[in-house]
């Protein structure tokens, strides 16, 4: 799984099961084969509001967010920022 390239300024969050640490498609199910696991958010601000929406869907999630350059910036789950 390679992280997508990206417009400068962009970010891209990839999700995963807190408890098993699986990965997550786009469709919040476990990644099986060649499926689109990254969300792409034109600003690190709409790519938080994404992640704190989710989690208030379940906090069974965890998510990594990567920037234009596909550099990790962090993890975010129920228990904050890592």
């Amino acid at each position: 799984m390679e992280l997508p390239i990206l417009e400068s300024g962009k970010h891209s969050v990839l999700s995963a099961e807190l408890n098993t640490g699986i990965v997550l498609n786009t469709n919040f199910s476990q990644h099986i084969g060649n499926e689109d696991v990254f969300h792409i958010f034109e600003t690190y601000n709409l790519a938080m509001e994404f992640v704190e929406k989710k989690l208030t869907e379940s906090s069974n999630y965890e998510f990594n967010i990567y920037n234009s350059k596909g550099e990790y910036l962090l993890t975010r789950d129920k228990n904050g920022k890592r």
